[in-house]
């Protein structure tokens, strides 16, 4: 296995909520089937600290940055480079959307690299539009 596969396989294993951990082996591009169901629960509070998250702009532009990186994740560093913000800001940043679940980090070295948490946003997402149009006459969208 390569190092690249090794680090995202890493940040797969941190995606899990309820401790589940993956195999080495692990094959990433499966891995939002295999967790369906593991303690994705999402609840009026869970939803909330998300969306307070995401509510800075700051913190918007790094969500959208890793989730643009993909599987692999970026470097604090890039993170940084891309997004022209302050070392302590944009960590500050990190810690919030860490703390709400949105972003997964992996220590590789020195290097700490970050993964947009895909399996949280998925399950925020459908939790919002469940009860789509529930009260709609006609239960239209």
């Amino acid at each position: 296995m390569t190092r690249r596969n090794l680090k995202i396989v890493l940040c797969a294993d941190l995606w899990a909520i309820g401790k589940l951990f993956l195999p080495s082996y692990f094959d990433y591009t499966s891995f939002m089937e295999i967790t369906k169901g593991y303690g994705l629960e999402m609840n009026e509070a869970k939803a909330a600290l998300m969306l307070m998250a995401l509510g800075n702009a700051h913190r918007l532009r790094i969500y959208r940055l890793l989730v643009r990186a993909g599987y692999e994740g970026l470097p604090v560093g890039d993170i940084q480079n891309h997004l022209g913000i302050p070392a302590s800001t944009l960590s500050h940043h990190i810690s919030a959307l860490k703390e709400a679940d949105l972003i997964a980090q992996v220590r590789s070295g020195r290097t700490i690299v970050n993964c947009a948490n895909y399996s949280q946003m998925d399950s925020l997402l459908s939790f919002l539009t469940e009860e789509c149009c529930a009260d709609s006459p006609k239960g239209e969208a």
